[in-house]
C-alpha cells in the first residue's frame, strides 16, 4: 500500500499552474480508476470507518488530494487564481466534480480534468 502514495510523480514545473492542476487531477483520477476502483469508492462511502477506508484515504487519496491542494495554493499565491480563494473548498469541488460526472452520466469524459480546471476563476479580476 505504501507504494501507492509514492507513485505520484512530482509536478512538472515547466507547465503552467493550470496545466499542473490538470495533471494532478489526472493522477487523482488514476488513483480512483486504476487503483481503488468503483467498488472501493462504494466501500469508502458505505463504511467510512473501516480499516479498508482508512488505508485507502491515507495511502491513496490523501496524498493525491494534498498535491492538488498545494497546487491550488501556489496558483493563488502566483496570481493564476484569486488570492482569496478557499483552496480546500476548490479541492473538494474539483474532486466532487469527478464523482458527480460519474454519477450523472455513468462515466467520466477524457476531458474532465481539463474542462474542470478551466472553470476556475482567473486571478486577473
Amino acid at each position: 500500500m505504501a507504494r501507492l502514495a509514492h507513485s505520484i510523480p512530482p509536478a512538472n514545473t515547466d507547465l503552467s499552474p493550470r496545466q499542473q492542476l490538470v495533471d494532478a487531477l489526472e493522477q487523482f483520477r488514476s488513483g480512483i480508476d486504476d487503483q481503488i476502483g468503483l467498488r472501493g469508492v462504494a466501500a469508502l462511502l458505505y463504511d467510512p470507518d473501516s480499516e479498508f477506508a482508512l488505508i485507502m484515504r491515507q495511502q491513496l487519496l490523501s496524498p493525491r488530494v494534498q498535491v492538488v491542494l498545494d497546487l491550488v495554493r501556489r496558483a493563488a499565491l502566483g496570481g493564476e487564481l484569486p488570492k482569496t480563494i478557499d483552496a480546500q473548498a476548490v479541492v473538494h469541488c474539483l474532486a466532487g466534480s469527478y464523482f458527480a460526472e460519474l454519477a450523472l452520466t455513468g462515466h467520466v469524459s477524457r476531458s474532465w480534468a481539463h474542462h474542470t480546471v478551466n472553470q476556475l476563476p482567473s486571478g486577473q479580476q
